[in-house]
């Protein structure tokens, strides 16, 4: 009975002892590849045979977690970063690590008294940086129209508003004269509206494009970007352009997802 005892206990402990000395095996994700300044990269652990987590973040700050959230300065002026993680066995004898990088685009700066809708993410008029929350394309009576918009930030509304001709999305890349008016559009020519409304204090204000260019182009992603710059436009106080405007210049860069 005692043989048979000991030829049971000795395989056990060598099994525990091995479970203690195997191999981490490091990696992680991140929730996408390429973020804004000012957003939030979420690092989630996927490693293997992992007890114990240390993360270097961009900035060189260490972090003893196993996922991580890091906060992208709005400051932060673009380019690749690179995140480590370092794992370590249950006994701390044996660790791994693995590096990856994301890509950082900063926020536009816009000049004083223009407007620029810029990528999929950011809308900012006069320097105050506002999150769309709907980019999209959609029809509108007898045109197509692309809209950047924000409807949740301290009670207003605020709208990029793009009109094309026709019923459906452009497939091809095309240049389209600007006027300021969305009635009977042409195929060669668009509209720019950019409008605000605060529902608390009820101030409105609008600008309608009046000439210049829109560039229609189709990304290798097969998504639909708008880009206009300098373009003349005039400013009314209100949603219709009624009375006289003040003569304003806008920009953007808009790409629907």
């Amino acid at each position: 009975m005692k043989n048979t005892a000991h030829l049971i206990f000795i395989p056990l402990l060598v099994f525990s002892i091995s479970s203690c000395n195997k191999q981490p095996e490091a990696n992680f994700t991140t929730d996408k590849d390429t973020y804004f300044a000012g957003e939030t990269v979420h690092c989630k652990d996927a490693s293997d045979n992992t007890y114990n987590w240390l993360w270097t973040a961009p900035d060189g700050k260490k972090y003893f977690l196993k996922d991580l959230d890091y906060p992208i300065s709005i400051n932060d002026l673009g380019g690749t970063k690179t995140f480590t993680l370092v794992t370590t066995s249950k006994n701390g004898k044996k660790n791994d690590s693995i590096t990856k990088t994301i890509k950082v685009i900063p926020v536009p700066t816009p000049t004083s008294g223009s407007s620029t809708a810029s990528n999929d993410d950011w809308f900012s008029y006069n320097g105050n940086i506002v999150d769309p929350t709907k980019i999209a394309w959609e029809p509108d009576g007898a045109n197509w129209k692309i809209i950047a918009q924000d409807f949740k930030s301290f009670g207003y509304d605020l709208n990029c508003i793009i009109f094309l001709q026709g019923n459906f999305p452009p497939t091809l890349g095309k240049t389209y004269f600007l006027k300021s008016s969305y009635t009977s559009l042409s195929n060669d020519t668009a509209c720019i509206i950019i409008n605000h409304q605060d529902f608390e204090g009820g101030s409105r204000w609008s600008i309608f494009s009046t000439a210049g260019q829109l560039s229609i182009s189709i990304t290798p992603e097969f998504k639909v970007r708008a880009v206009f710059n300098n373009v003349d436009a005039l400013y009314y106080t209100g949603f219709v352009a009624v009375g006289v405007g003040t003569n304003y210049k806008i920009a953007g860069d808009i790409t629907c997802r």
